[in-house]
């Protein structure tokens, strides 16, 4: 929900209200739920090489992970990237 405040006309008394929320699954995410896999699946049909077997070995030299390594195995296979 959305974080809100009321104000009652008269502040010494309190006031108890209902929020009624007409934006229900009216949001950004929900939208990209909904067209972000329209979309892979259009550009895995046009695309041949997202079609590709990954490399071997991938995640070992791959990703966030390896982004500081000086293994030279690693980055002779990081390189093919490129």
């Amino acid at each position: 929900g959305l974080v809100h405040q009321a104000v009652t006309t008269d502040g010494s008394v309190p006031s108890l209200h209902v929020t009624l929320s007409t934006a229900q699954q009216n949001a950004w995410a929900d939208m990209l739920e909904l067209v972000v896999p329209e979309a892979v699946t259009a550009a895995i049909q046009a695309s041949t090489p997202l079609r590709e077997s990954l490399p071997l070995d991938y995640l070992g030299y791959m990703g966030i992970a390896h982004t500081d390594s000086e293994d030279r195995t690693v980055l002779s296979q990081r390189d093919r990237f490129k």
